[in-house]
This record gives structure tokens, sequence and C-alpha cells, in this order.
């Protein structure tokens, strides 16, 4: 037999035992722990339009804050990646199931709690605010600009509250725990309050439930009719072998008007 043709085989059996050989490292109990961490959490999918992608992931880091029964003012500022994952894997299979209710219904978790901006509320004469009044988005304070950095954190704008009072609007690049961020701003000079984004209209929330062997996912409509506020719900059950159904469907008729057809 030549050499070329005995490398061959050599080459095929090699590749039969790394089909054969179990992977190590992980424990079953990992791995059961994980049923629902199948996709890729990092780069978005082609099947999935990037700007949903983008609130999915979103809408799975306050999911995990929400799961958190710490009182998230002292839980870890950033949110377990891995936790989100899970959730966002979960949000993931809702939508390649049913597109509507995204694409259409828009529906996305309520803003609490806070994932994404803080308002701080300053002295308008403060000496550290000098170069946000020529229109630079940082500041002569050193605490500030280090948490800005730190955590990620833009300054996306400045409000003007009224004659003593401006507000900083910051904004998280990625989603983090605000509660928690708050309490690092107290106690600089010149701020006076810390507010959380939290005070826009519920019209629409996701919540989540671990049974068993399933999750189960709660998306709810909210919308004006007949002149009072409505509500529509939809249940999803995803398995740990990755099946998903409707479990049930509930709530106010939708009008026409919400119509996706």
């Amino acid at each position: 037999m030549s050499e070329s043709r005995v490398m061959k085989h050599v080459g095929q059996l090699f590749a039969v035992l790394l089909l054969l050989t179990p992977l190590t490292g992980t424990s079953q109990a990992a791995y059961d722990e994980m049923w629902v961490l199948e996709e890729d959490y990092v780069r978005p999918s082609r099947e999935i339009p990037r700007q949903v992608d983008r609130q999915l992931k979103m809408d799975a880091a306050r999911l995990s804050l929400r799961s958190d029964k710490d009182d998230l003012r002292r839980a870890n500022i950033r949110i377990s990646e891995a936790q989100s994952e899970q959730f966002y894997n979960l949000l993931r299979r809702v939508y390649l199931y049913e597109r509507a209710i995204i694409d259409c219904y828009h529906i996305k978790t309520a803003n609490q709690p806070s994932t994404d901006y803080i308002r701080i509320v300053y002295q308008k004469e403060v000496a550290w605010a000098k170069p946000l009044k020529s229109g630079i988005s940082s500041t002569d304070q050193p605490l500030i600009n280090g948490i800005l950095e730190r955590y990620d954190l833009i300054i996306e704008g400045i409000e003007s509250l009224n004659a003593r009072q401006d507000a900083l609007i910051i904004r998280a690049v990625k989603p983090i725990n605000m509660e928690a961020l708050a309490s690092n701003f107290y106690g600089i000079e010149g701020i006076e309050a810390v507010e959380l984004d939290e005070k826009a209209p519920i019209r629409s929330d996701i919540s989540a439930s671990q049974n068993y062997s399933s999750w189960d996912l709660e998306y709810i409509l909210r919308f004006d009719a007949k002149g009072k506020l409505q509500e529509h719900t939809w249940t999803y059950r995803i398995k740990e072998d990755g099946t998903i159904r409707l479990l049930h469907e509930s709530g106010d008729i939708l009008p026409n008007w919400l119509s996706c057809e």
C-alpha cells in the first residue's frame, strides 16, 4: 500500500475517533441548566433583523434583572451575560415562531427595571459642569467621568429644567442595572437627584416563568379601544427539547386597526 493511501486511512480513522470521543470539562448538570443556550448570542442571526435582535437583547436583560430576587439597588451593576443569553434564546425562538408579535404588534418589555437610561439632576452653576455649557459631552468631575468610562455610558443630552437646575441624560451602550448604578452618583457635589427612566406608560410587556421542563413566555399588548385601556395576551410554551407552541391567547378582542393583514 502506498504511503499516501496509508496517510489517507489514518486521517479518516482520526476523524471517526473525534466524533466518538465525548466532550469533557462540562458536567451533565451544567448541560441540563443550559438547555436553551444553543444559539449564538454574540452575532446577530441572519434570520432576525438587526434592530429586532437588539430589542430582544434589551428584553432579555430586563427579564434577567426581574428574575433576580435580591434588591436591585444592591445587586451587580453589570447584568449576567449567561442569564441574559438564556432569556434571549427563549425570546428568539418565540420570534422565529411568530414574527407578528414584534413585527406587527411591537411588543417589548416595559422599561421596569431601567436598563438603558438614567437622568442626573444637578446644579446648573456647579464647577464641573463647565464643559457641558460649551457643548462638550464630558465633565470636569473625575468621579462622573470614571463612572461613564467604566460602565460604557454616553452623555446623550442635557435638559434645562429651570433657572437653577439642568439634567444629564445618560445612556448605556449595553443594558446594565441602572438601579444599582444610581447609587454611584449620590454624594457628588452639585447632584441633587438621580432619576430612572421608568415613567413611560406601559403599552406592552413580556414575562417569563419556568416550569419543570419548560418555559412560559407571556406577551402583553395594551391598547385604547371603546374609550378605555384594554389588554390582549399570548402565552407561548417552550419545552426542553426546543419545541414551541401557543399555549393560549386571551383578553380583549383586537380592533381592526391593529390587524397585521
